[in-house]
């Protein structure tokens, strides 16, 4: 599974991050579904770091 977005995307950049608001997310609740249901089919889960670049589709092929 991939994650592509969480952050406020309603909040200006140059303010610090923060995820959505509880009327547009429950990101805790979210997450745990998400864990859950890659335990379940047996694949890793795997959340960005903060302003760390990703590759998404490194180790896979």
């Amino acid at each position: 599974m991939v994650l592509i977005h969480w952050d406020d995307f309603f909040r200006p950049l140059d303010r610090p991050l923060r995820a959505l608001p509880y009327a547009g997310d429950d990101l805790d609740r979210t997450v745990r579904v998400l864990a859950r249901l890659a335990r379940h089919e047996g694949v890793a889960l795997h959340l960005p770091t903060l302003w760390r670049r990703e590759d998404p589709w490194a180790g896979l092929g």
